[in-house]
């Protein structure tokens, strides 16, 4: 509720000063593939886990309500989900070159598509 809370601070104040709002959902390093699971041992991660994509769902129900423009990365990241250490960092849960790269690609494709001049 608090996430969703600061999101309409955000669009109201973005509609006030006629700022264009453009949202990304990054998925944790778990979401992406399972070769993460190990890093995390204090957490329980499973099958039923890993296909839990409640986030990202309730944040894109959130901006299709408001006519929000919002690009979700983990659909295109978890299409290598076999690959070990793709897009993350070992023990780190940030992007690694990969992660950055691609990421940034995709942001960048979704953004370029969305600007209103």
């Amino acid at each position: 509720d608090k996430f969703f809370y600061s999101l309409n601070l955000i669009n109201e104040y973005c509609k006030e000063n006629e700022i264009e709002v453009l949202y990304t959902i990054i998925p944790m390093d778990v979401q992406v593939s399972k070769s993460y699971w190990d890093k995390y041992a204090i957490f329980y991660f499973d099958e039923d886990a890993f296909e839990k994509t409640r986030p990202q769902v309730r944040i894109m129900e959130y901006c299709e309500d408001n006519g929000l423009a919002c690009l979700d990365l983990l659909p295109e990241l978890k299409k290598n989900e076999n690959k070990d250490d793709l897009y993350y960092r070992g023990e780190d849960p940030h992007f690694d070159i990969l992660g950055n790269k691609v990421s940034g690609e995709l942001i960048y494709n979704f953004f370029t598509t969305h600007i209103h001049e």
